[in-house]
């Protein structure tokens, strides 16, 4: 078994020498603070620790008194470059293996390593030749960091050390010559009279020379989790059975911690995305691997806008009531909840029998229907819901891609007006994940012009004139039935095809407005991806294509989503700023569903802000306010930009 080693030193040049050097002897683990020392070391059970003294947090010194307190046998190196008798004392004193002062030789470090894991190596084959006699062996014994017994053939304690006294809170007489049992749970100390009479008998060994994680039990019944190592010795005349015990409950425990964390959301007590993609692995080895998923997800409306509004506490707050109301769900229908992000939540069943599956999924539904009711009317009528229900089976989710055709289909019923609705349908789309799959393949290779074309949407000023125009993409391909656009952009983002998919809008455009009469040409806004803006070819080809249709750089603008401008406002700034150096307009789409931070978008070059629809929605009536709206408009009028209302469909709007 490969030397566990490691370094914990905040200087990281230090750590990486130390690193190369040590990284030959064995699996080099690296801690810059006395904190994490102590974290990993207990994970990980480092045979040799190279420890600084002078650490951020808790010096050298208090992390050897913690490993000890910890019962973690590790060897340690104490390095430090402050070379004082009273460093040099303590260092003694605390039991370190060796004092070396920086720099320290590559050549010095191999010896003391290779002397330290002698000396261990020392150590441990001492206990191979433990006999019974305790006056020769207990000297030895004691200074062990493990619990040691030795029992007769009959299981009958002969010997324990200290630590395993203090481990169990037994006094040394009370274990001496009882049965090894009495540190055992009823459920092992049933079997152990069977085992030990039968190996005895046939000598053939389970549990002797292969190390097994076991229960054990304290004096006051606290139940332990050990590591037992048995051996078996004999002198002249008997037969001896060594038990070395480590005390793993703590590690466990923390392990355990770590697996709620994981499967388990802090916030909401609900089942993590993780724990759901397991879930669905794990069905797929049962007998419900050939029957049908009912499932839905809801997802909070504009969350961001209401974190920002109603602040982070009231969202926390929101969503463990939303989550109260899904364990209350989940409890009655045997069905488990999820929180997949932030916002977002899915319900998730099991059936082995379609129609049942259909009907457990309206009455689903249901009551997600009167979850979202209640959230509005709770608050307000400032926060809305949306959700989708669907019926499928577990082979079509064999690429793992259920969550994405929630999200997709959750991201479709926005579209078609079912905001803050429950959408049904019967049953999720199939092979929408294999289609997927063979799209990005084609998309990778090369894109089909013939399955694209660009539309027109006018802007309409207050004067009710048309004032400029949207292209707008669309894609039609027949290999593909199952698919949208949506699939399509995700599809062509994910490979990197959005670029040249960007260039055939842009020439398209350029197309259509040079068979225009020059006295007729409108400004065409049309939508740029991330991708495309940082393409080192961009500014060129816009030039060119323009030089190439003779059509002037006035007539073209170009639309990026407030999300994209915020991922990093400087850099995208100084992007867009060589775009309007060549005459070229840009604006915010979607403006007030970002994180855009109003500090720094003034510093934009940009022309004209567009108010995101979802805004607009919300105005059903003149003789409500809508504030948000409104502020946009008073930020926009600020910085004089212009402002584009998106989707206005009613008088009122």
């Amino acid at each position: 078994m490969a030397v566990k080693i490691l370094i914990v030193e905040d200087d990281p040049v230090t750590q990486l020498q130390y690193s190369e050097i040590l990284k030959k002897q064995g699996n080099v683990y690296l801690a810059s603070s006395g904190e994490e020392a102590i974290i990993l070391a207990m994970v990980v059970k480092p045979d040799v620790i190279f420890l600084d003294i002078e650490l951020p947090g808790c010096n050298g010194f208090d992390v050897v008194q913690k490993l000890k307190s910890k019962q973690i046998p590790a060897s340690v190196i104490m390095i430090t470059a402050h070379n004082t008798p009273q460093n040099f004392i303590e260092s003694v004193n605390s039991g370190v293996s060796y004092f070396l002062t920086k720099p320290v030789h590559a050549d010095v470090i191999e010896v003391v390593l290779s002397n330290t894991l002698q000396r261990r190596q020392q150590k441990a084959n001492s206990l191979a030749v433990i006999k019974n006699a305790e006056s020769k062996f207990s000297n030895i014994i004691s200074m062990l960091s493990e619990a040691v017994v030795v029992s007769d053939e009959k299981g009958i304690i002969q010997f324990v050390n200290q630590y395993c006294l203090n481990l169990f809170g037994y006094e040394h007489e009370e274990l001496i010559g009882k049965n090894v049992k009495i540190l055992t749970p009823p459920s092992i100390a049933k079997q152990h009279d069977q085992y030990i009479e039968e190996y005895n008998k046939t000598r053939q060994a389970h549990l002797i020379g292969n190390p097994r994680e076991l229960e054990a039990v304290t004096k006051s019944g606290k139940k332990l989790i050990i590591d037992l190592n048995l051996s078996e010795f004999k002198d002249s005349d008997s037969r001896y059975y060594l038990g070395v015990i480590r005390d793993v409950t703590e590690k466990r425990e923390m392990e355990e911690k770590l697996h709620q964390a994981a499967m388990f959301d802090a916030l909401t007590g609900l089942r993590t995305r993780l724990s759901l993609s397991l879930e669905l692995d794990k069905v797929s080895h049962t007998e419900l691997k050939n029957g049908f998923i009912l499932t839905a997800m809801l997802d909070v409306d504009d969350f961001q806008t209401l974190n920002t509004v109603l602040g982070f506490k009231v969202c926390d707050e929101l969503l463990k009531t939303i989550a109260s109301k899904l364990r209350h769900i989940q409890n009655t229908y045997s069905h488990k909840a999820y929180r997949v992000s932030a916002d977002r939540f899915v319900v998730l069943g099991f059936s082995t029998d379609k129609d049942e599956a259909f009907q457990d999924k309206e009455i689903l539904l249901d009551e997600l229907e009167q979850l979202t009711v209640d959230m509005y009317r709770a608050h307000a009528f400032t926060v809305s819901i949306t959700c989708v229900g669907y019926v499928t089976t577990l082979s079509e989710q064999e690429d793992n891609t259920l969550t994405q055709q929630l999200e997709l289909s959750l991201k479709s019923a926005r579209s078609q007006g079912k905001k803050g609705q429950v959408a049904r349908a019967s049953q999720l789309d199939n092979n929408v994940g294999l289609q997927i799959a063979s799209l990005k393949l084609d998309l990778a290779s090369n894109i089909d012009e013939n399955t694209l074309c660009i539309v027109l949407q006018p802007k309409v000023n207050k004067l009710n004139k048309i004032s400029s125009f949207e292209a707008l993409l669309r894609w039609q391909d027949t290999r593909y039935p199952k698919l949208n656009l949506g699939h399509y952009i995700a599809a062509a983002e994910e490979t990197g095809a959005i670029i040249q998919v960007g260039y055939f809008v842009i020439e398209q455009t350029c197309a259509f407005l040079a068979d225009l009469h020059p006295a007729y040409r409108k400004r065409i806004f049309i939508n740029l991806s991330i991708r495309q803006l940082f393409d080192a070819n961009f500014t060129s080809f816009l030039a060119s294509i323009c030089a190439k249709h003779n059509i002037d750089h006035q007539y073209l603008g170009f639309e990026l989503t407030e999300s994209m401008v915020a991922d990093d406002i400087v850099l995208v700034s100084k992007q867009l700023q060589k775009i309007c150096d060549l005459g070229f307009e840009i604006a915010i789409d979607d403006f007030g569903t970002g994180q855009s931070n109003l500090r720094y978008i003034h510093k934009l070059p940009i022309s004209q802000l567009k108010i995101d629809k979802s805004f607009i929605d919300d105005i059903t009536d003149t003789t409500v306010s809508a504030p948000l709206v409104d502020s946009v408009y008073q930020i926009a009028k600020a910085m004089n930009l212009t402002v584009v209302a998106e989707g206005v469909e009613k008088l009122e709007q």
